[in-house]
Formats: structure tokens, C-alpha cells, sequence
């Protein structure tokens, strides 16, 4: 009994071969090559086939469908497309929340520090820079609400404080503001460094607090509703609680800056501003 592999047939055309292929099965022959003890089985093999016909035709027509389905090629599963970096799309790499100290990229935004604010802000605040040779040097000068951060190869004491507070050492750098607060509101203090080069742009994005930069080197354009202000190296700016706003890097060297959000404790820190879109007013 041979075996054929049919790839596909459909119902008549399959009736018809095995119309062909069944006389030439030379049954008793068969039997005759079949140890005594199995021919009873030949025999009843025999007798199905020719007694049953329509049963044992459905029977090879459904195995054969079965294996022209299993031998169909399969096409591979749809493959996730990769993501392309969009700045304007995602925001810049570190995205203002991973920490300064373990980053490999040298663009982006990065976390230095993250601080309750506990100076009295019934008064003018104010947001003090200074340096120091080492880090043991600035935690001998460190006031109770000062913080220490290492960033761009300088060691830092960053302080929130009011207009008559001086350290008792180390160099005098820059002194910003006053920031805006609401007396009476809990704040956190959110401390960051930023690396733009010229057309690298942020999200527009709003703070529920206000925000503020000092340049170290390059120059930035932060444009809202309200305009656009451009800050060049040894300058700071200051932008108030709830505008959208989109910030990027302007001129021609690599923009560099310490950045401070001063955000309402019970709120996330930023958030998408869907509502609004930049016109381009900042300078190339």
C-alpha cells in the first residue's frame, strides 16, 4: 500500500484520484506478504474501504487538508519598529530625573539634588551659588538648609535663603532672584544641571513652581506665552509658576547651566504642556 502526499485538493477533484488509486491496491497480494495472524485485520481494512467508501474518502480528504495547512509557510510575527530620538516629541536625554552622578551622556538634563525648602518665605527669597576647593571645604562652610553638589567639575554649596544670609567661606558666584513663592505653601527644591548644544529644545512643558538657570557657559532662549527671554554665560532668569514653556540652546557653543525648580510639595514636579505650542520666536 503505497502512501501518496497530496499538497491540496479540493472535494471532487480528491474523489476522483482515489477513484483511480483504489483499483490498483492489490489487496489479496497484500495478503499474501501479511503474517497469518494480522490478515483478519487486512481483510477488515479491506472491507472498509470497499464497503465504506464515502467514510474513508472524508477520512484521507480531512488528513490531507491537515497536511497542506501544516506545510503553508508561516510569516514571522510583526517586530516592534524602534523609536527615533525626537527631542521635541520626548524632551532631552535624562529627561531632569536621572541622578548628575551616574550618567554617560554628555547632553541633557541631570539631577543633582533634592531638597525641602526650609527657609522662611514670608520674605524675598533668594538662590545662592558658590564654589569651594573640595567637598570637605564646603561641608565646613555648610549652613543648615545649604546643599552640596559636585557638577560640572566644581564642588557647589547651592542655598535658598533670605537677602542677608553670607557664607562664612568660599566663592561668591551668583545670587538669584527673588525667587516667587506663596507663603504659607510646602515646597521641594529641585536641583539640576543642564548640557544643550545650539537647536536642542525641550518639551513645552509648565512647573507647578517657579523655575530658574544660571548660565555657566553658551547661551539659552526660553520662550512662553509671554515672549521669549535669551540668557547668555555669567546671567540668570527666573520664570514664574504655570506658563507653558519650551527652553532650548541658542548661538553657537554648548549651552551649560545649574537649574532650580522650586515646585509645590503636593505636585508633581512638571508636566506636559499638551495646550500649548512654541511659535519659534527664539533666535538661531
Amino acid at each position: 500500500m503505497k502512501i501518496w502526499r497530496v499538497s491540496w485538493f479540493t472535494p471532487d477533484r480528491f474523489t476522483n484520484r482515489v477513484a483511480i488509486v483504489a483499483p490498483k491496491l492489490d489487496m489479496p497480494a497484500r495478503e499474501k506478504q501479511i503474517p497469518t495472524r494480522n490478515r483478519r485485520s487486512a481483510s477488515t481494512l479491506r472491507a472498509l474501504s470497499m464497503n465504506q467508501p464515502a467514510s474513508f474518502e472524508r477520512s484521507i480528504f480531512a488528513v490531507a487538508v491537515g497536511v497542506a495547512c501544516a506545510s503553508q509557510p508561516r510569516s514571522a510575527p510583526p517586530q516592534p519598529q524602534p523609536v527615533p530620538m525626537n527631542v521635541a516629541a520626548v524632551g532631552v536625554p535624562g529627561g531632569c530625573a536621572v541622578p548628575a552622578a551616574g550618567h554617560t551622556n554628555d547632553l541633557g538634563c541631570y539631577l543633582t539634588a533634592v531638597e525641602p525648602l526650609t527657609a522662611d518665605a514670608s520674605g524675598p527669597i533668594y538662590w545662592y551659588l558658590h564654589t569651594f576647593p573640595s567637598r570637605t571645604a564646603a561641608e565646613n562652610a555648610q549652613p543648615v538648609r545649604g546643599t552640596i553638589v559636585e557638577s560640572f567639575g566644581k564642588v557647589w554649596l547651592l542655598t535658598m535663603a533670605q537677602d542677608t544670609w553670607r557664607p562664612p567661606s568660599g566663592e561668591f558666584v551668583a545670587r538669584v532672584g527673588p525667587i516667587p513663592l506663596k507663603p504659607g505653601k510646602s515646597y521641594t527644591v529641585r536641583y539640576m544641571e543642564a548640557t544643550f548644544t545650539p537647536g536642542m529644545h525641550t518639551a513645552p512643558h509648565r512647573h507647578p513652581g517657579p523655575e530658574a538657570w544660571f548660565v555657566l557657559t553658551g547661551a539659552q532662549c526660553l520662550e512662553t506665552p509671554d515672549g521669549v527671554t535669551v540668557v547668555r554665560a555669567g546671567h540668570s532668569a527666573i520664570v514664574r509658576e504655570g506658563p507653558p514653556m519650551l527652553l532650548s540652546g541658542v548661538g553657537t557653543q554648548v549651552r551649560r547651566a545649574l537649574v532650580l525648580v522650586v515646585h509645590d510639595s503636593s505636585l508633581p514636579w512638571t508636566a506636559p504642556a499638551h495646550d500649548w505650542n512654541a511659535k519659534g520666536l527664539c533666535p538661531n
